[in-house]
């Protein structure tokens, strides 16, 4: 008795383009969807994290009795004094630039009112610089800014240079109201990863303009969230 011959078989070409096809069809629609989760995740931690930095400068200004020094009120006599009295080496190291972790390092030491200053997610790269004509800086963290009425002295006319919150540029591209006396935010970049020192910023972003939309992830102690 004859055994039955052993038969091969394999894929013809037409069978594995028709595969090839299908794995390109539902790559086209995992992946965008994949991508537009991340950029979700993203700001939904880019918001948890001016939050948390936002509670953080509240409790620090609520037993200190003052705010941080940011970048702006330094350039004035009064708080650059300021600076040194209160704060020394912790947020004034001696470096030519201060950044936005050393203005915001007395968040974390000697006491600690948070763990640790959280790196933006949308900014990829944490050796990043901005540069303006007169400045430069790394940033791989959220822009803190405040309106604080000791350094009277500092970048006019409202110490900062967050152009959405100049009085004088309200009803101005998506301009939102200006900062009060007293008042700080938390900036972050935002899905467009785009942070600019020469440029319009502080217009919120808000994901019903699109999930890319231009626009920075912000938290203001007056008033919570701006967009989202």
């Amino acid at each position: 008795m004859e055994a039955n011959p052993i038969v091969k078989y394999a894929f013809t070409l037409i069978e594995l383009l028709i595969v090839v096809a299908i794995i390109g069809i539902l790559a086209a629609i995992a992946v965008p969807n994949f991508l537009n989760a991340q950029t979700r995740a993203k700001v939904a931690r880019s918001m948890a994290d001016t939050k948390n930095l936002g509670i953080a400068v509240e409790s620090f200004r609520i037993e200190r009795g003052f705010l941080l020094i940011d970048i702006w009120d330094d350039d004035g006599a009064i708080c650059l004094e300021l600076l040194d009295r209160y704060f020394g080496n912790i947020a004034n190291p001696q470096k030519p630039t201060r950044l936005m972790r050393d203005v915001m390092a007395p968040l974390t030491t000697p006491v600690s009112y948070i763990a640790s200053i959280p790196q933006d997610p949308f900014l990829l790269e944490p050796k990043r610089v901005a540069e303006s004509e007169t400045w430069t800086g790394q940033l791989d963290t959220y822009t803190y800014v405040d309106n604080d009425p000791r350094c009277t002295d500092a970048w006019p006319p409202h110490n900062h240079n967050i152009d959405a919150y100049q009085p004088a540029n309200q009803g101005r591209q998506g301009a939102v109201r200006p900062l009060t006396t007293g008042e700080f935010a938390l900036i972050g970049s935002g899905p467009d990863g785009i942070v600019v020192q020469s440029g319009f910023r502080g217009i919120p972003y808000s994901s019903s303009n699109g999930l890319k939309s231009a626009g920075d992830v912000t938290f203001r102690s007056g008033g919570g969230f701006d967009g989202g």
